[in-house]
């Protein structure tokens, strides 16, 4: 019987480098590492169960599978979507448990630039469409075109396993077995990646940084969420915000809405010295700190100097070389922190956008109060008692021929 090696793909499509958090992934160099571990195998079982991702890590993963040279059969317990689609038509038999779903779209994306970069964009999408079309039609045996006529509409086409089949994008059913799926199925799925600057639907040329889990990362975790509910903390009080006026070093001044007129903090509102907006970006001030500013408020305080020089990797540090401050806690403990400065930092943002419509409510209100009272002055009201018929009858004056009647009722009764 021949021996089968399966290899697991789960979660996103992604370049290894871009993995910093270790999610589940689907790269060239995590199935190049299961094929080496392998052993020996005659044909290969893709189990797949991912959102799709980025387009150019999608077509390396299934140039290198195909050109292994040896069967390939795929199927999936979870879902089947976007890149993962192409993956998934490798299979010359390609079964989907009976709830899994599998879902097909154009390629898409975001683009910034002018408008030559608009123009080379648009060419590698349809020259992307068109790699995509040529895959489904070798699946599905329909034509380039009915599937054309299918995704012309731009939208997410989601088919169960028996819509699946009854189209050509499976072949069959299999009773799933294994453990639940593990893919993320809190993102929107993807087909190309656009994001930090890039153009078109081409990989950064430079391997992104990240963050080390140091002492001055723990630190700057918990000083931004320590600042961020203090400035919270004061607005919610109706305590009075303070300005403080900062330099950076290039000669702008910075206006800081503070609760104390000291120090900044985390989601501290930010103005030019003009009042006019602070664009997005970093600010570095005349002390060397570094201010992010977000959407017109703080968003990370950054000092250089307190930065904290990683010893190389191959060096194991002494007892007496580890700081006796430094905390090591478990990715679970760091990824709680950093949802709950998420948390706070959109909290703090819901603040803001209450705060800046009071501000715009306080001069309509002023100018209404002051209408009304000038209204009041100028019309006032004397309060009186509402008149009786008989106040009425008595406040009538009476006319000739009723003073003549008591007058000759009068002259009888002498």
């Amino acid at each position: 019987m021949p021996k089968t090696l399966t290899l697991t793909l789960r979660g996103i499509i992604m370049p290894e480098a871009w993995n910093w958090f270790d999610e589940p992934c689907i790269s060239l160099a995590g199935v190049q590492a299961q094929v080496a571990n392998g052993g020996t195998y005659e044909d290969i079982l893709l189990d797949i169960d991912s959102d799709g991702g980025i387009i150019e890590e999608g077509w390396r993963v299934y140039d290198y599978l195909k050109g292994l040279g040896v069967p390939i059969n795929a199927r999936s317990g979870g879902v089947v979507c976007s890149m993962a689609t192409i993956l998934f038509g490798l299979g010359s038999t390609r079964l989907l448990s009976p709830h899994a779903k599998f879902m097909a779209h154009q390629p898409g994306g975001g683009m910034e630039g002018n408008i030559n970069d608009f123009r080379t964009y648009l060419a590698e999408l349809e020259t992307e469409q068109a790699r995509m079309l040529s895959v489904y039609a070798t699946m599905t045996g329909k034509s380039e075109e009915d599937i054309a006529s299918l995704l012309i509409d731009g939208q997410d086409h989601y088919f169960t396993a028996q819509e699946s089949i009854t189209y050509g994008w499976a072949t069959g059913l299999y009773e799933n077995t294994a453990e639940p799926a593990t893919a993320n199925r809190t993102r929107k799925p993807i087909m190309a990646h656009l994001s930090d600057g890039r153009k078109g639907l081409g990989l950064p040329t430079e391997k992104p940084t990240t963050q080390t889990n140091n002492k001055l990362d723990m630190a700057t975790i918990m000083d931004r969420a320590k600042d961020g509910f203090k400035y919270l903390q004061a607005f919610m009080e109706g305590k009075k915000m303070v300005a403080l006026m900062v330099d950076t070093a290039d000669g702008k001044k910075l206006d800081i809405t503070t609760a104390d007129g000291e120090t900044y903090a985390i989601n501290n509102p930010v103005k030019f010295e003009d009042g006019s907006d602070v664009p997005d970006g970093e600010y570095t001030l005349s002390d060397g700190i570094i201010l992010t500013i977000t959407g017109g408020v703080i968003t990370d305080i950054q000092d250089p100097a307190q930065a904290v020089v990683e010893a190389p990797a191959e060096e194991e540090p002494t007892a007496s070389a580890v700081d006796a401050d430094t905390v090591t806690i478990s990715k679970t403990e760091f990824d709680r922190l950093t949802a709950l400065e998420t948390a706070h930092t959109a909290m703090s943002a819901t603040v803001e956008q209450h705060t800046a419509m009071l501000a715009r409510m306080q001069p309509v209100l002023t100018a209404a109060q002051a209408a009304l009272s000038q209204k009041e002055s100028a019309d006032p009201k004397v309060a009186r008692l509402p008149e009786t018929p008989i106040d009425k009858r008595t406040a009538a004056p009476e006319d000739d021929a009723v003073t003549r009647k008591k007058e000759r009722l009068a002259a009888r009764s002498k």
